[in-house]
């Protein structure tokens, strides 16, 4: 019997949280079942070292990548394991270790107890897991975040379109007068003698995947000890459209032109001018500044998977492959 506590997130898009909770009841009767379902974000500290000191062993988390993200928080170099319930928009996380949205099948996930130790990134002392950004990026999460909790439909037409609502939101702004944002890189793998830049957008990927369709960073892995830096500085639209449709055709674009790529476990980003940016990471703002330090922690948690790892490098690769031969 395992000692499990369960955080369900009712403003996921996906979210029912009492059906949630019935079907693990019955899957997981034989384990010991904690559930915490009203609960503010600046409790979730308190209430993962009483976890801890409970002995529990797995926190179980229904939600979004937004979920996971205000969990990891508390949850970095724990020696509880993560267990993603994906109900929520993109699900990048549990994407790429392979959890399914069926609850039905989140038993036999579970008995597999597999579990991959991944790296964190922290930005501004604010950790992420997936991917994230800054620039036009921020903006267009910042307003499906908003289209999410303002409007009265909606959490359903986000549930609907899943991650395609984020490249949607992104089209329009591209469409409308699009402002490019001048920044400055300093970081000891940084490829080049500029370090001032003038880009559309920045993004810092911890994996190759977003969305479950989208390879932005298709050698990105999140457990050597890097990230990857991917900014984007075309000048002509049309050529700037065409990238972002390869990218959701899953092919790797990072060695085009306008389009700057590099590896590093460190990156201090200025914002020049005299407004601060928001920066988005797991899909919730992580800090609106004027700098920042990003930088890996490696192996910072433990999470549930259902691709063992060697699996996981084997496919991607094929598909990078195959996608660049077509």
């Amino acid at each position: 019997m395992s000692k499990i506590s369960v955080y369900l997130n009712d403003r996921a898009s996906g979210a029912n949280i009492e059906f949630i909770q019935k079907s693990l009841e019955y899957q997981f009767k034989e384990h010991h079942l904690v559930f915490k379902k009203k609960y503010l974000i600046e409790e979730i500290p308190g209430l993962i070292t009483k976890d801890e000191n409970d002995g529990i062993e797995y926190i179980f988390a229904a939600g979004g990548d937004g979920t996971i993200n205000t969990l990891i928080q508390s949850l970095t170099y724990s020696k509880m394991k993560l267990f993603i319930i994906p109900v929520g928009t993109a699900n990048d996380l549990a994407y790429e270790f392979g959890i399914t949205k069926h609850i039905s099948e989140l038993y036999d996930i579970f008995n597999k107890k597999s579990h991959r130790e991944i790296d964190l990134i922290s930005v501004n002392g604010k950790f992420m897991a997936t991917n994230g950004g800054i620039g036009l990026t921020s903006i267009v999460a910042l307003k499906v975040n908003t289209f999410r909790d303002k409007f009265k439909l909606g959490k359903e037409i986000m549930n609907k379109l899943g991650a395609w609502i984020y490249p949607l939101f992104l089209a329009k702004e591209i469409l409308s007068k699009s402002r490019f944002y001048d920044f400055v890189l300093e970081s000891p793998d940084y490829p080049e003698l500029e370090k001032k830049r003038k880009s559309l957008f920045i993004m810092i990927n911890n994996q190759a995947v977003i969305g479950g369709k989208f390879t932005v960073a298709p050698y990105t892995r999140n457990n050597d000890d890097k990230f990857n830096v991917l900014i984007f500085e075309h000048r002509n639209k049309l050529a700037f459209i065409k990238d972002l449709l390869n990218l959701m055709k899953g092919k790797d674009v990072s060695n085009n032109e306008g389009v700057l790529s590099f590896e590093t476990s460190y990156l201090d980003l200025s914002v020049i001018g005299n407004e601060g940016l928001n920066f988005f990471g797991d899909g919730e703002v992580l800090d609106s500044a004027q700098n920042y330090i990003i930088k890996t922690h490696h192996k910072a948690v433990q999470v549930c998977s259902n691709v063992p790892e060697y699996i996981e490098d084997h496919l991607i690769n094929q598909k990078v492959f195959q996608n660049n031969s077509l």
